[in-house]
Order: C-alpha cells, then sequence, then structure tokens
C-alpha cells in the first residue's frame, strides 16, 4: 500500500519534536539541579546576596517612590477625546483628577458657623494654613462664611448661591479649598500632608473637621487584612500537613520574601510613571502569596521525598524519619536539595513562565493602569520564581532537617515508593533497571544522551520516560 508522501515521515518529525522539547528540559533541570546543589552548600553566601538585593531594592523604593495615582485613562476613548478637547478650547491645563487639591469640611458643633466665637476659631484656622509652607494658592483658602456672603452680593437668585455656595443652607457646616505645594497629587510629599492635618487636628476645639480630595486619598494605603488572612489560613494547612512549624513556615516566608521584593520593585517603579495605582500592589501581592506558596512548596515536597528515600523511611514513623534524616552528611543532603530542585524546579519555572506570558499578554489592552497592574504582577511572579530556586535551597541548607520533617505529624501524605510511577521523575516514571534494552518494546536512549534510564515509551502522556533526568544516583547506606 503506498503512502502519501506528506504523511511518510510524519512520526520521524514527531518524534524529533520530542527529542528535542526534553532535551531542553533536560539541560534545564541539570541547570537547576546545579543552582540548587550550589545554594544548599554555599547558603550563607545566597542569603547574603539575597540580603543585599533586598537592601538595594528598599534604598530605590525610599528614593523613588510616589503616592499611587488616582487616575484612569483609555488612549483612544471618546471621553477622554472629549475632555482633552475641553482643556484645548478653553485653555485649562490642570487635570483635576490628578490635581493636588484638597477639601477641608469645617462644622460647628454648637450654633452656626457665622456665630462670633465660631467665627474667630476658623478665622484662625484659614490664618495658619496660609502661613503653611505645605500649601499653595492661598488666595483661594478663604472663610465659607466670607465666601457665601461675598457670592450673594448681587445675586438676587438664592437657589443657585445655595448650589454652589460652600456654606451649607444652616451655616452650620462649611467648606475650605486648599492645594498643595506640587505639581500633581503623585509629587506631594507626605510630610507636607502629616503637617497640615495635624494642624487641623490641634485647632479643632468646638469644631468637627475632616479632609479629603486628591492630596489627602493619595497618602492612604490599602489595608492587608485580606492577605492577612489568606496567610494564616496557608499557615494551619500546612502546619496539619508538615507537622513541624519550621517546615510550614518555609513556603510562607519565602511567598513573603518574594511578595516584599515586587513591592518594594512596584513602589520604585511609581517614581517613573504615573500609571501605577493602589489597584497594582494589590493584584501583585495577591499572585504573589498564591504562587509564591504553591512554587516552595513543590520543591519542599519533593525535597522531602528525596530525603525520605534516600534513607529508605517509607515506613518510619515521624521520629524515626526525624533521626535517619539527621544522619544523613551534609553533600549528600546537598546533593539531594539538587535533585528536588532540578526536578520539581523544572515545573516551577515552566509554570512561572506560564503566569507571566499571561500576565504580560494584557499590555496589548494599551489600558496604561492594567498594563501597570499586569507588568507588576508579572515580576512579582518572576521574583517567586527565582526565590523558591534560589533562595528556599540556601534556607532549607541553614535550618536542617526540621524544614522537611516533623516529629509530630497530623497528617502523613503518601510516601513515594521505589518503582512508583512518580518515583522522582519530573516527565514520567521511573525505571529501576539498568539502561539498555528495556522489557515491554520500551528504547533506552541512554546510550544517545548520556542520562540513564531515560526511556521512550510509545503510548506514555508525554511520550517519555525518565528515571533521573541525568542526575548521578546517590550513594545509599546499605540496611
Amino acid at each position: 500500500m503506498l503512502t502519501h508522501p506528506q504523511h511518510r515521515y510524519a512520526h520521524l518529525r514527531v518524534s524529533t519534536v520530542h527529542t528535542v522539547q526534553n532535551f531542553e528540559v533536560i539541560i534545564v533541570s541539570r541547570l537547576l539541579y546545579r543552582l540548587g546543589r550550589a545554594a544548599y552548600t554555599h547558603r550563607l553566601k545566597f542569603i547574603a546576596m539575597w540580603l543585599l538585593l533586598f537592601a538595594a531594592a528598599a534604598v530605590a523604593a525610599g528614593a523613588l517612590a510616589k503616592p499611587p495615582s488616582n487616575s484612569f485613562s483609555i488612549p483612544g476613548a471618546e471621553s477622554v477625546e472629549a475632555q482633552e478637547e475641553i482643556s484645548r478650547r478653553f485653555n485649562t491645563s490642570e487635570d483635576e483628577l490628578t490635581a493636588p487639591t484638597g477639601m477641608i469640611v469645617v462644622k460647628a458643633k454648637e450654633g452656626t458657623l457665622s456665630d462670633p466665637e465660631q467665627a474667630v476659631k476658623v478665622d484662625a484656622i484659614i490664618d495658619k494654613l496660609k502661613h503653611s509652607d505645605a500649601l499653595k494658592s492661598k488666595d483661594m483658602i478663604v472663610n465659607p462664611v466670607a465666601a457665601d456672603a461675598a457670592m450673594r452680593q448681587g445675586n438676587p437668585n438664592s437657589a443657585d448661591v445655595d448650589e454652589q455656595s460652600p456654606l451649607s443652607p444652616d451655616k452650620t457646616t462649611g467648606i475650605i479649598q486648599v492645594m498643595f505645594d506640587a505639581a500633581k497629587m503623585q509629587d506631594v510629599d507626605k510630610n507636607k500632608v502629616a503637617d497640615v492635618t495635624k494642624l487641623l487636628k490641634d485647632n479643632a476645639d468646638g469644631l468637627d473637621i475632616a479632609y479629603t480630595g486628591n492630596a489627602f486619598d493619595g497618602t492612604e494605603q490599602l489595608g492587608m487584612q485580606s492577605e492577612l488572612v489568606g496567610v494564616l489560613v496557608a499557615a494551619v494547612v500546612l502546619l496539619v500537613t508538615f507537622g513541624s512549624l519550621v517546615a510550614a513556615g518555609m513556603p510562607l516566608a519565602t511567598a513573603i520574601v518574594g511578595v516584599l521584593l515586587g513591592s518594594l520593585g512596584i513602589n520604585a517603579a511609581s517614581g517613573l510613571t504615573d500609571s501605577i495605582d493602589q489597584n497594582t500592589t494589590t493584584l501583585a501581592t495577591m499572585i504573589g502569596l498564591a504562587v509564591g506558596i504553591d512554587y516552595a512548596l513543590f520543591i519542599l515536597s519533593r525535597f522531602r521525598s528525596e530525603l525520605v528515600q534516600y534513607v529508605d523511611g517509607h515506613n518510619l514513623t515521624p521520629k524515626e524519619l526525624a533521626q535517619r534524616i539527621r544522619s544523613i552528611p551534609r553533600n549528600e543532603r546537598a546533593h539531594l536539595a539538587g535533585l528536588a530542585v532540578g526536578k520539581a524546579g523544572t515545573a516551577v519555572v515552566f509554570a512561572g513562565l506560564t503566569v507571566i506570558i499571561a500576565l504580560v499578554a494584557l499590555v496589548i489592552i494599551n489600558i496604561p493602569s492594567v498594563s501597570a497592574m499586569s507588568l507588576g504582577a508579572a515580576g512579582t511572579v518572576a521574583i517567586a520564581v527565582l526565590v523558591a530556586i534560589g533562595l528556599l535551597p540556601a534556607i532549607s541548607g541553614t535550618v536542617g532537617h526540621p524544614c522537611v520533617c516533623g516529629t509530630h505529624a497530623l497528617y502523613q501524605g503518601s510516601r513515594p515508593r521505589a518503582g512508583d510511577p512518580d518515583d522522582g521523575c519530573p516527565l514520567g516514571a521511573h525505571d529501576p533497571q539498568t539502561p539498555g534494552i528495556v522489557p515491554g518494546g520500551r528504547r533506552s536512549c541512554a546510550g544517545v544522551t548520556g542520562y540513564p534510564r531515560c526511556t521512550a515509551a510509545p503510548g506514555h502522556a508525554d511520550g517519555w520516560q525518565c528515571g533521573r533526568a541525568g542526575f548521578a544516583e546517590p550513594h545509599r547506606p546499605t540496611p
């Protein structure tokens, strides 16, 4: 039977694609193995490097950070074009959404603001505001009673005055407009805002004073209550799973480190663009905590499985397992840490790249605030990946066996056994046989790639089976 030339070599093309893909995975695994082993061996140097990076990010954030922007614009939208046309025709270049303005609301506790006693208090506040170095355009700082009287002179229509007057109809509440000495609300100095708010509180005798507006609201930061609740829930779940405070705290600690670094980077970037708002940090924090815990848990669980398999501790109690793991030489533990990063780290890297690509793709929407959120979250995810493969092994080497094994586990998950399909293999099942011809029609690729027990298995989910992905088998103690 003749085969069409187009399909005659299709199986060879598919086989070549699978070979190239798995070569790439093996190369990444070997690089991650070296990184994990080096981080575990030279743990203090790696931790010092991360501390220096954290200090540099903190310095950059302190020097460049500005209050988050409250502006939102969609380039090309009709409303934006209409606003630009109005600004052009009426020669108003200032954007009300970003102007460094504020409103001070003053209410008399007794009587009205026009009473002589209350009027003296309001005039004292007006005088101190005009002498404040934090404000500009001080001619606009006017007593609301005086402003209302000036507006009513020569205007018989009291209804129009009531709508525009800074004084309420019952004369108990008034508004004082202020403008801070800055180009935009993002440029307002927080210390100057604090000075003005302190001035108002110190002179609030007999008055109820509140304030709002771009300048005041721009200095407020969103709370982190929801993130704290999520961290507490994750801590409880991890504590039940690992049975050790140290083991449960490792994924949380590394995730928090990644989120802090990402937040510092976002704050530093806020000095370079006006597109970063409060939602940028919030989104980066939520996604960073989620993936940070997940990625660290991947590698830590793989490290635990490698240690259990090394000491043949599948049937040991947690206390006996901890004693066995404690007896492993440090160089062997470094090797096992490298195996954990080389295997689980491959999944972490590719999962992180997938999330990063999905987030960066939001830039094509061409909305500045959305682009800032997506890039900030993508950067935080990238940091979470680097922390998981570069900092977690170093911390594990510093803490020792408590980071992977508790002596009083409330829950004991299934441990891998020799020959199980997931026995230390990121790509497929583990074949305990030596390289060569494998029973069942599997062809060993050890002679081609040089990596032991790596076999091509038709019908497997990914087309490949790999035992150790090129990593040397550790010396196991004889029972």
